[in-house]
């Protein structure tokens, strides 16, 4: 995983499309990041993108400040947001088209909405 902008999705088209937003900051969290898309690249389910943003504030939505939007549609993002780096985050953010209105933390949810109407999400 390099550069700042987001990577193209590789794959064949029947998998799942997976889009892995990285807010992290430092070496070590982009390097954890790096290993998790390998690991997920080798299970054979997906069909994966990276995008880097440069987020600023945990509830901020991170597709703002990212270097390029993704081009295409995804099924599943997940987003590792800014603050997981120095623990003021602690959560994962795992969002489909399908709103989990019964999660206490509904922003995730709203990114999905939002994504979704921005068609990055099918």
């Amino acid at each position: 995983m390099t550069g700042s902008a987001c990577v193209p999705a590789r794959g064949a088209p029947s998998l799942t499309l997976l889009l892995i937003v990285d807010g992290t900051k430092t070496f070590a969290s982009t390097a954890r990041v790096d290993a998790l898309a390998e690991a997920i690249r080798a299970a054979g389910a997906f069909e994966l993108s990276v995008c880097f943003t440069d987020q600023k504030e945990l509830y901020s939505d991170p597709m703002t400040a990212a270097a390029e939007r993704p081009a295409g549609t995804y099924d599943v993002a997940i987003i590792l947001p800014h603050g997981l780096d120095d623990q003021t985050a602690d959560k994962v953010w795992i969002v489909t088209a399908v709103l989990p209105w019964t999660s206490p933390d509904h922003w995730p949810a709203l990114l999905a909405s939002a994504y979704q109407t921005q068609g990055w999400l099918r």
